[in-house]
């Protein structure tokens, strides 16, 4: 009778514990089921991690100084019909706001555009093509790891006039409106790449470089990654994270350089 007791208990147990396991079980399934029906989603994880490529960061680079003397004193002569000579006050009045239409950002010196408010003679201006006619000349030498040629476009920012590529927004930010915009791909690097890198000479005038994703755009509000002036070096690592594969990585190495003008 005892050991009649005991089988009994022991049937009873497994028995209850069979039906929460089964109970459990469709419980789990049927709230699974729920969920994809109303968020059918596939998830799934790639391991071939010999075929990643990575896009490669974009870089905005902005002029310390963006005013050419000579351009500027073009534009001084023939739209107003003042010189150095004949009146250099008023030279110097034009040349100041040239500048600040160079160099405007909304951070910095929007507000002294006031000076200027009520001055009838800078208002028939296209402030953009003024912008871009008194632009130095674009020398900013690139070298790539993946020999791709590198196209800078001129864009107006928030801090005023700068080049860029391999930026996927900057179309609209392209100065050069009388030009149809042709869209290039984006450069990119290969994941078990050991050597991924852009080195840029920027001769003799220095450089604010915004180092930023491709899908983004600098802003006033963006810190600059760095400022070269004539006969230094900057040398960035970056490493960029592959979140939809979990721990895929990818370090890039970029070098900007100043290779000319003075220390």
């Amino acid at each position: 009778m005892p050991l009649f007791n005991v089988l009994v208990g022991d049937i009873l147990i497994w028995f209850v514990l069979t039906i929460s396991a089964f109970t459990g079980a469709v419980y789990c399934a049927l709230s699974q089921y729920s969920r994809y029906n109303s968020e059918p989603v596939v998830v799934s994880m790639q391991r071939d991690y010999r075929s990643w490529w990575t896009a490669f960061p974009a870089v905005t680079a902005c002029y310390l100084s963006r005013v050419h003397p000579d351009k500027a004193q073009l534009i001084i002569e023939k739209h107003w019909n003042v010189t150095e000579d004949s009146d250099p006050g008023k030279y110097q009045y034009y040349y100041d706001f040239i500048e600040l239409v160079a160099d405007v950002s909304f951070r910095e010196n929007l507000q002294n555009f006031w000076k200027y408010q009520s001055d009838e003679t800078v208002k028939e201006l296209d402030l953009l093509q003024l912008a871009l006619f008194v632009h130095p000349e674009i020398e900013l030498n690139v070298v790539m790891s993946q020999k791709q040629e590198v196209i800078w476009h001129p864009v107006m920012t928030e801090v005023g006039m700068c080049l860029t590529y391999n930026s996927k927004y900057a179309k609209y930010q392209h100065m050069l409106h009388d030009k149809e915009w042709v869209p290039s791909e984006l450069l990119k690097c290969h994941y078990l790449s050991g050597q991924c890198y852009v080195r840029i000479d920027s001769v003799d005038n220095g450089v604010r470089y915004f180092i930023h994703s491709p899908f983004e755009i600098s802003t006033a509000i963006s810190n600059p990654t760095g400022e070269v002036s004539p006969g230094e070096e900057l040398i960035i690592d970056f490493k960029s994270l592959q979140y939809a594969y979990v721990a895929a990585s990818l370090e890039y190495s970029f070098i900007a350089v100043k290779s000319q003008g003075d220390c």
